[in-house]
């Protein structure tokens, strides 16, 4: 899954002796055939075309490029980051102009970087949260909603900026024992609606089993964060499962806040030391993730502050999540401090001490993200024929459908990166089962 230095890479050439996972699991070919840069045959013992390259894929394992489902990018040495663990699409949740349209450009133009897409600005209440950040100064003024008359002027804007789908805010603070503002019943279900007239998917950020109900009996389309404390009414999981709904878990967000999720079992340093990974974390990225962790709300209840967030708790949620066939989508929440690309190697790690088998976490990170967000060229392994040579990398301006089409309606192509093949899963999860 890492990316090697050089960017070059040849038109034709057989990758042999590997093992293939096609998005969903292991299959029996050995051979990946690759013609005028894209897929055209994978099978067992395949023979390489004149003048092709032979690559010798023995001990490894070819993936497709993974997906973070949920990132946080400020600059383009972020994307660049993410492409070097294997990381090929990022799926922004908040990034105001400007620096969305610099990270838009750089996705649209330069080979060394992942794929972009992102909400842009996310629709929140005066003072809500992320509002924060501008007082902090991590990020300039951004407009808020104060009432459902300023949804459709709030979800056209974002359409003119060219989102690929939209972000709503739902955070009352409670969970933190806190007290913010936050955008009325009213108001959410008139951005959905706003949104889903313009064919954009509807992920809202919710702190609280009460928010993620309130956000899905308004319409929502997908949970970016699932509920950290139980569900009381218990029937979360009967909405989650109406209406092709899916969640993003990001367990090390939640790992970030929990007593004791230090090392191997959540942190950062392994990642750091780790002999395959951390030569790869640059100087400036392995500065923010050595930065000291992230403290709990000053005014938060004691018992949080004392014995921290009860993640436990939180893998038995998403547990339940994937028993019930809730769609899941790996994502980090990936700021500097949790390392672009890298950090999405931790949360499959997380996903399978939730219960996930390896492959079902490698799933979360290629052909799920795909069907869920509609992106019909990646996240599969799969030949295409070299008659119908592969679009030039841009953004896509394709439309978002409320209900994700099924996989069989899912064409793919996929692009060749340069990438040094993964040592077989060990390297996803040094303490769970390999993929068989």
């Amino acid at each position: 899954m890492l990316a090697s230095e050089d960017f070059s890479v040849p038109r034709n050439l057989l990758i042999h002796g590997v093992r293939v996972f096609d998005g969903t699991s292991v299959s029996s070919a050995d051979s990946v055939l690759v013609v005028d840069g894209v897929i055209t045959e994978i099978g067992t013992g395949l023979a390489p075309p004149p003048r092709a390259q032979v690559v010798d894929g023995s001990g490894g394992t070819l993936l497709p490029g993974l997906i973070d489902s949920h990132v946080h990018a400020q600059r383009p040495d972020h994307l660049a980051q993410a492409l070097v663990f294997g990381v090929t699409t990022e799926l922004d949740m908040f990034r105001p102009p400007p620096h969305l349209g610099l990270l838009r450009d750089a996705a649209a133009t330069r080979d060394d970087v992942a794929d972009f897409r992102s909400a842009g600005t996310g629709a929140t209440a005066p003072g809500g949260h992320p509002t924060q950040l501008v007082t902090w100064g991590v990020c300039p003024e951004f407009p808020t909603v104060s009432g459902p008359e300023q949804a459709e002027q709030f979800v056209t804007a974002r359409v003119a900026e060219g989102v690929d789908y939209i972000k709503v805010f739902i955070e009352d603070g409670s969970f933190w024992g806190q007290s913010r503002q936050v955008l009325s019943h009213a108001t959410v279900e008139a951005l959905i609606t706003a949104a889903h007239a313009h064919h954009k998917l509807v992920l809202v950020h919710a702190d609280s089993g009460a928010t993620a109900r309130a956000a899905l009996d308004a319409g929502a389309d997908a949970l970016a964060h699932h509920p950290n404390d139980p569900d009381p009414a218990g029937d979360l999981l009967d909405r989650l499962t109406q209406d092709a709904r899916f969640v993003i878990p990001t367990l090390k967000m939640s790992a970030a806040f929990a007593r004791g999720r230090s090392g191997a079992e959540g942190g950062n340093q392994d990642l750091l030391d780790h002999s395959d990974l951390g030569p790869y974390i640059d100087s400036q990225t392995r500065q923010f993730m050595t930065a000291p962790r992230p403290s709990p709300p000053a005014d938060a209840p004691k018992d949080f502050t004392t014995t921290g967030l009860d993640f436990a708790g939180v893998l038995r949620i998403t547990e339940r999540l994937h028993q019930a066939g809730v769609p899941l989508l790996g994502g980090t929440d990936a700021i500097p401090v949790f390392g672009h690309g890298v950090g999405l190697h931790r949360e499959l790690e997380l996903l399978v001490e939730a219960g996930l088998i390896p492959t079902e976490a490698l799933a979360t990170a290629t052909s799920v993200p795909a069907r869920c967000f509609d992106l019909h060229d990646r996240g599969r392994t799969r030949p295409r024929t070299a008659s119908r040579p592969p679009a030039r990398r841009r953004r896509s301006h394709h439309r978002h459908h409320r209900h994700p089409p099924h996989p069989r309606h899912l064409a793919q192509r996929h692009p060749l990166r340069p990438r040094r093949l993964p040592r077989p899963a060990r390297n996803l999860n040094p303490h769970a089962p390999t993929v068989p």
